[in-house]
């Protein structure tokens, strides 16, 4: 039985015989440039009205040092608060600090240690607005998805 629902659509035989009889080419750095953005705009085209949508794909991670990349994904300039993936090299320090606002941290990768207390991959933390906590440190590298305060470095340089 066919499940393909459209009648113009090669056999998968046929597919397979065109794919092996071609030849790969190589395409300049441009023309690759070209075809990547006009994929993603055709892909954020398809975005709800309101929304807002970030790719995996994208290159929007910015360095902060030479341990810790930053992804903004939403700020709150009326709540100064901003939803970002922060990304640990092996040895990251991010200093304590006092907490404006609730901060909330979801480890996706890796682990993370906060004096004694240690986050691993799936660990869910909340410190709440007032609260301080010491300097959160990564011996093995981590990526985090933080919600978290807007400081004033990161208003000023988009981060």
């Amino acid at each position: 039985m066919n499940d393909n629902k459209y009648n113009d659509v090669l056999k998968q035989e046929e597919l397979m015989v065109l794919a092996e009889s071609t030849t790969s080419v190589a395409l300049d750095h441009s023309v690759k440039a070209k075809i990547k953005s006009n994929v993603f705009k055709r892909i954020s085209a398809s975005c709800p009205d309101g929304g807002n949508t970030i790719r995996k794909e994208s290159e929007d991670w910015q360095i902060l040092n030479d341990f810790i990349s930053i992804k903004v994904l939403h700020q709150d300039f009326k709540q100064r608060l901003q939803t970002s993936l922060w990304r640990l090299k092996p040895g990251a320090r991010i200093k304590g600090h006092v907490h404006q606002n609730d901060e909330e941290c979801y480890v996706i990768e890796g682990s993370v240690g906060i004096e004694n207390h240690k986050l691993h991959a799936g660990d869910y933390h909340v410190m709440k607005k007032g609260s301080i906590h010491a300097d959160i440190i990564s011996e093995e590298g981590a990526l985090l998805f933080l919600k978290h305060d807007m400081h004033e470095s990161q208003i000023q340089t988009g981060i």
